[in-house]
């Protein structure tokens, strides 16, 4: 494989793409799924999870139970690949990673699925342009991002204190609103960040294919919590 990816870019934007290729299969399978199961499900003007609840009740909450187990199960397989399997040989850790990709796709088709028709390809839009915008500036800009380490942090750490209490308790339109701008800020700046990590390890002759996986982990982590935080606040802005 050496061969054909010899550099930390390389090897990076390979794992990379492939795992988001595999997460947006994911969810065009599971969309494709519940289409003939309610072939009615894209056409009509409220969320397709909305539909589903009338017109298949069963289906509905068979979905929910599945969402939650796999977002737990999710979350154990990401342990096991950041703190075992990267260190392991590509084909285990590759092999995890997209275990993992296939689990945050249906999760990902899940939320989308609890928003109106069009928002995911504006999200999808919006989501590209960022990426590329941010992946230009953090390797090409040749500007020192590592002072965003621990103002990024701080600012992870209030999202999630944020999301905490929305759990807890009833927040106003407004407020989620505000949130959801920070967190595409918040996201884009970690994707700027991350790609600029990416250039100084390449720079530095960093050139493994452990490396490589931990900053695919790290840059696909922004990309989802990106997607996440746009269909929020597109989400929101259609109610």
């Amino acid at each position: 494989m050496d061969d054909f990816f010899p550099t930390l870019f390389s090897k990076t934007f390979f794992v990379l793409s492939s795992q988001l290729f595999i997460t947006w299969a994911t969810t065009q399978i599971l969309f494709s799924f519940l289409k003939r199961k309610d072939p009615q499900l894209e056409g009509q003007p409220i969320s397709a999870l909305e539909e589903l609840k009338q017109s298949n009740p069963d289906l509905f909450a068979t979905l929910g139970r599945l969402f939650m187990a796999d977002l737990i199960g999710s979350i154990i397989v990401f342990l096991v690949l950041l703190f075992w399997g990267v260190n392991q040989s590509l084909a285990v850790s590759l092999s995890l990673f997209s275990v993992w990709s296939i689990m945050t796709g249906f999760q990902l088709e899940y939320v989308l699925l609890s928003v109106d028709h069009g928002v995911g390809r504006k999200v999808l839009a919006l989501t590209t342009s960022i990426v590329l915008g941010a992946a230009l500036i953090g390797i090409y800009s040749h500007i020192d991002f590592n002072y965003l380490q621990i103002p990024l942090f701080i600012g992870l750490i209030g999202l999630l204190i944020f999301n905490t209490v929305g759990l807890f308790k009833s927040l106003t339109s407004t407020s989620q609103r505000l949130a959801a701008i920070f967190g595409v800020a918040l996201f884009t700046l970690y994707l700027v960040f991350d790609f600029d990590r990416l250039a100084q390890k390449n720079a530095a002759g960093a050139n493994t294919w452990s490396a490589a996986m931990r900053l695919a982990i790290d840059i696909y982590l922004d990309i989802i919590n990106l997607i996440l935080q746009l269909i929020k606040l597109l989400g929101h802005s259609h109610h």
